[in-house]
């Protein structure tokens, strides 16, 4: 059968030989029954299979085999066919080649023979197909003919299907009503009048009106009949009815929700003048059902420009999530809003808290979505005006703009107070970016230029030069340079306001080319002002010179801690170790060697060296004597450890640990260890001597600090046994000066007692004389002091030195920071924190009870941990901060806490503030790391005073989560190399592990590049040092090779360093890879000549500036 044929090849010869043979052959009535519905199946089953391989012929002959048999055996018990027939065969017919309008035409004919049923659905099928192939008439008439079948009683689906075959008749009376109404208007523009048209006219809108105001009553989704009847009423001027229509179809509760009937109900409002309040609620349900919708950027300018707080704040939201939308990343009109809108909050510095809400939620993704390198390229390839509005945005969301930039050098640094005065750039001696070498390395340069300019142009550019020569000492260096992204290219020349540029080039452009040996800018910007002023143009003016010295935002509290809207400090970390099991303490010798010894709870302490690696083999591991278990926050195992005051010379440390005796009775062990005299890294765990056991009565409180105080006496430090509200005895034990548990004791381990203890009572202990007490405590009423720390006091006046700050971790109300005294009853269990626990005691306890110095409650934090007072040198700033933290969150298992408190001389109060990590606007540096593993387990302090903590993901004593941290103030620096020391070299026998950082970067996050490959060639952006193609200029240095390739060498005059090389005692770590050098020297050296008559720049003779061209290529060979 080559084509499906119409009538009699709807009832082919073919028969199906591979059917079972007893379909053909004679049978009963029940037999022939049975197999008919046998055939019947089987049939579908072939039929689906030539569908599934498009095999359009054979599956045809299989249909017409099922039709020619359902109409030969069963047609009077079986009333029609199922849906699935004409629906196979209209798929069929659609796709058959063969197949054309009269086909298709005879066999819906033969389906509405078959299925009385389903005639009216058959009927929409063929007037469906009729449309689509253009036989308008013939639908028309086929719809009519359906509209007067009648089958026995109506039911309620018939008559719904009856409705909308009226309705699609009126339609298509609409659409011809439309085609009349267009000839119509074509006559009376040609001014003639056809009275037969206009009558046809308003008899196809009768007839269409009644059908289509009867459909769009009924709830469904309606937009084509809707639109074409709002647009009769619209014609004959019922604008009334016309809006209540579209109203309903949209607000009525009673249809779906459709963002069509709100489009079109916009649409409608803004043709006839609506009030803008009803246009805003139209599109405000359309932004909750589609808010990628290209409304959305009408809806957020009318946003915009009302008074009202809430719609702003919305317009936002609105445009935010517009280019949430990958088919808006090329916008450019949305950037624009978005760009417009973000930048009058940043001048007004009003709602900045906006941006800040919108950012959060997108901070994970967008960098990557919108502002990656790759887009960045293609963007400025494609359409300069939507780079120019992507880099606004770009730059105040990641870090660059008004509202996130940050003070930074060009070193990648924070800025510093310079130790001595600044002769020339005299404008930064205060805080600034260069210290005395480079102030005196920049007026060098400065009256080498001079030595090109006559005295008369000494006097016209002399300022202009030397305002921008020092511009690498201003705290935004990094900022005007360009160097704040090492991703990106550095300029030669700062970022100058074009005012203040068009000034200079106006008097002086023939200084350009002494300025810089960029010959792109040397060769286009002399004779061009406004090219050489775009180039030097940043997208942020409040941060160009000069008006970022007069901003007040910007240098309000400049070289303080930065603190944000709510007062929360930003701090910053560097990662320094991580695959820690729980580490619970970081120590080091006071040797001078500047290791740090890492204690994991499990019993196993490690060894880290300056360099920042990890010996291979531990200094000590006991963990088959300390009693440790995987469960999630048992307090048990290796708690405490301090070196002795004399390790140096003695060798002897202490450790305090949780161990099961041989009776499986639960203690803690103090014991003294020594070095081994063969292995400065490795301990000898057989020189073990106990100086002290005691039974533990639970599992927790089990305290765990050691440390050895200004006075030479070690501070034990001991829990109160465990379990709720300390119950043992009349006032339990903290309270008992008779029992060791829940006290603060003090013990001198050079000596022994006459009683035969192996330590010595000092003589000055409190308790001495009290027959009652037992003489090691040294203070009492502690619950479980879990960390403390001795200070070091300030490093120029010594005040505070000495004092043992210590946090006491609550019962269920509150959490304490204690200082500890000689004597002191600290109240528990009478009191937690400021407040009675237990009310009886409470009443009758002395006066003389030590406060706290600070307590908070559980909705801040649920288990208190100690810190340090910073002593450092490399965070000026944080000097005399106390910094500590809490364990948890004010909710069980979320992320701990961070915190500080600053005495107040006047009161001799501590004010407590949030402690904030990672801000995109602080952390913006190479190192400087974004998050922190969320339980924080115990601060540490290096040798040289600088600040750490311990913290894991996962609080199990097994579980390998855990990271070491180093706090750093990204506001302010030391000044470069006040902070070196050189560490005493100490043998290493164990194989070295280099550190391998996991923390994602701040400048990873922000730089993170797209998957796609970038492409091998682009412009550059305005301000940016554009790179000649030629191979001549790839040997000239430039600004921007690659740190990876290339090692800067030292010049003859010194070069500022970065931190890390600045700062020795910093471990060196395996820092993110920048990849710029950083630049110091960034106007070109030049040959010395003495002024001539000139103004300006002179021009030399041939062999002069053959020779002067050779001494800066020599230079800048040095330079690379």
């Amino acid at each position: 059968m080559d084509a499906l044929q119409v009538g009699s090849a709807l009832q082919p010869a073919l028969h199906l030989p591979f059917l079972p043979r007893h379909l053909y052959r004679a049978a009963s009535s029940n037999e022939r029954r049975l197999n008919f519905w046998r055939s019947k199946e089987l049939c579908l089953n072939y039929i689906q299979d030539a569908l599934l391989r498009k095999q359009w012929k054979r599956a045809a002959e299989f249909l017409t085999s099922y039709i020619e048999s359902l109409e030969k055996d069963f047609s009077t018990e079986y009333m029609g066919p199922s849906e699935i027939i004409w629906r196979v065969g209209t798929e069929i017919l659609c796709n058959h080649s063969p197949s054309n309008v009269r086909e298709f035409n005879s066999f819906i004919e033969q389906m509405k023979t078959l299925g009385v049923k389903r005639y009216l659905k058959v009927c929409l099928e063929h007037a469906f197909h009729l449309l689509c192939n253009g036989r308008i008439d013939e639908a028309y008439q086929n719809l009519s003919l359906a509209e007067s079948w009648r089958f026995g009683e109506r039911t309620v689906t018939q008559d719904k299907e009856m409705k909308l075959i009226q309705a699609y008749r009126g339609l298509l009376d609409y659409y011809s009503w439309s085609n009349k109404k267009n000839i119509l208007l074509e006559y009376e523009k040609d001014g003639f009048e056809d009275m037969s048209v206009e009558q046809e006219m308003h008899g196809f809108f009768r007839k269409a009106a009644v059908n289509l105001k009867e459909i769009i009553k009924i709830p469904g989704v309606w937009d084509l009949f809707v639109k074409s009847y709002v647009d009769l009423l619209e014609f004959y001027g019922d604008h009334q009815e016309a809006r209540e229509v579209l109203t309903d179809y949209a607000y009525n509760s009673k249809f779906p929700a459709n963002p069509n009937a709100h489009v079109y109900l916009y649409q409608f409002l803004k043709r006839h003048g609506a009030p803008k309040k009803s246009l805003i609620s139209a599109l405000k349900i359309l932004h909750d059902i589609v808010p990628s919708h290209e409304l959305m950027i009408d809806f957020n300018t009318m946003l915009q420009k009302s008074k009202k707080r809430k719609r702003r704040r919305l317009g936002l939201e609105v445009i935010f999530a517009v280019l949430d939308y990958a088919g808006w990343k090329k916008n450019v009109k949305a950037w624009s809003c978005l760009a417009r809108q973000v930048k009058q909050i940043v001048i007004s510095e009003k709602h900045l808290d906006w941006i800040k809400q919108e950012w959060n939620s997108r901070k994970d993704w967008w960098p990557a979505f919108h502002f990656s390198r790759y887009l960045a390229k293609s963007n400025w390839q494609e359409n300069e005006r939507l780079s120019y509005e992507k880099a606004l945005v770009a730059g105040v969301l990641l870090g660059k703009g008004s509202l996130l930039g940050h003070p930074q050098c060009l070193d990648y640094g924070p800025p510093f107070q310079p130790p001595f005065h600044l002769e020339f750039c005299s404008a930064y001696e205060n805080f600034g970016c260069c210290d005395q070498e480079r102030d005196n390395s920049i007026a060098a340069k400065y009256h080498e230029i001079l030595d090109y300019i006559d005295p008369r142009g000494h006097k016209l550019c002399g300022t202009y030069i030397k305002d921008i020569l020092c511009q690498e000492c201003s705290p935004y260096a990094a900022h005007l340079y360009d160097a704040e992204n090492p991703r990106t290219p550095l300029r030669n020349l700062p970022g100058l306001c074009f005012d203040y540029c068009s000034e200079f080039h106006f008097n002086c452009h023939s200084a350009i080319s002494l300025l810089t040996s960029d010959k792109h800018i040397q060769e286009c910007c002399e004779t061009n002002k406004t090219h050489f002023c775009n180039l030097l143009r940043l997208h942020d003016e409040d941060y160009c010179f000069p008006n970022v010295l007069r901003n007040t935002a910007l240098n309000r509290n400049l070289g303080s801690v930065a603190e944000d809207r709510r007062g929360c400090l930003q701090l910053c970390l560097t990662e320094v170790a991580n695959g820690l099991r729980n580490p619970v303490l970081m120590l080091h010798a006071n040797d001078h060697t500047h290791r740090m010894f890492v204690a994991e709870q499990v019993g196993v302490i490690w060894v880290y060296l300056p360099d920042g690696s990890r010996l291979e083999e531990p200094f000590l591991d006991i963990k088959s004597i300390v009693l440790a278990t995987p469960w999630i926050g048992d307090e048990r195992g290796f708690l405490g450890m301090a070196f002795h005051p004399n390790y140096k010379n003695n060798g002897k440390f202490y450790i305090y640990y949780s161990y099961m005796d041989k009776k499986q009775v639960e203690k803690i062990r103090i014991s003294e260890l020594k070095v081994l005299t063969s292995d400065a890294n490795k301990a000898d765990p057989h020189s073990e001597r106990n100086l002290l056991e005691l039974e533990e009565p639970a599992a927790n409180h089990n305290g765990g600090q050691l440390l050895f105080g200004v006075d030479g006496y070690l501070y034990l430090f001991i829990g109160d046994g465990g379990k709720a509200g300390d119950p043992f005895g009349q006032f339990g034990n903290a309270q008992n000066k008779s029992v060791l548990l829940g006290k603060v004791l003090r013990i001198d381990v050079d000596g022994r007692s006459p009683d035969g203890k192996p330590y010595r009572i000092p003589p000055d202990n409190p308790f001495v004389s009290d027959l009652k007490a037992r003489p090691e405590v040294y203070a009492y009423g502690v619950r479980n002091m879990w960390r403390c720390a001795v200070d070091r006091g300030d490093p120029v006046t010594k005040k505070g030195r000495g004092r043992i700050f210590c946090g006491d971790v609550g019962q269920n109300r509150f959490e304490e920071v204690d200082i500890i005294v000689k004597g002191g009853n600290y109240g528990w269990r009478a009191k937690e924190g400021f407040e009675c626990y237990d009310t009886k005691l409470c009443r009758n306890s002395s006066l003389d009870d030590i406060l706290p110095i600070f307590a908070y409650g559980r909705n801040v934090g649920k288990s208190v941990t100690g810190g340090y007072v910073y002593r450092g040198c490399e965070s000026p700033n944080l000097n005399g901060l106390y910094i500590f933290g809490d364990f948890m969150n004010g909710f069980i298992f979320l992320s701990s806490r961070l915190m500080a408190l600053r005495e107040d001389e006047k009161t001799n109060r501590w004010k407590k503030q949030d402690i904030c990590i990672g801000s995109t606007k602080a952390c913006a540096f190479p190192g400087m790391i974004r998050s922190y593993s969320k339980f924080i387990i115990s601060f540490a302090e290096d040798e040289a005073g600088e600040l750490y903590f311990m913290s894991t993901s996962y609080p199990s004593a097994y579980a390998p989560h855990g990271s070491l941290y180093k706090f750093v103030d990204p506001a302010r620096r030391a000044p470069p190399g006040k902070c070196k020391y050189k560490p005493v070299t100490v043998k290493i026998k164990s194989k070295r592990i280099a550190f391998v950082p996991r923390a994602k970067t701040v400048l990873e996050f922000l730089n993170e590049p797209s998957p796609t490959n970038p492409p091998k060639r682009s412009s550059i952006p305005p301000g940016a040092t554009p790179t000649a193609p030629s191979k001549k200029s790839k040997k000239v240095a430039s600004s921007k090779i690659k740190a990876s390739t290339v090692k800067p060498a030292q010049s003859n005059k010194k070069t500022l360093k970065t931190k890390a090389g600045a700062e020795h005692h910093k471990p060196k770590q395996k820092q993110q890879k920048v990849a710029r050098v950083p630049r110091t020297t960034l106007a070109p050296s030049l040959p010395k000549r003495k002024s001539s008559q000139l103004t300006g720049a002179k021009k030399l003779p041939p062999k002069k500036a053959a020779q002067a061209k050779g001494k800066l290529g020599r230079r800048r060979k040095e330079r690379r």
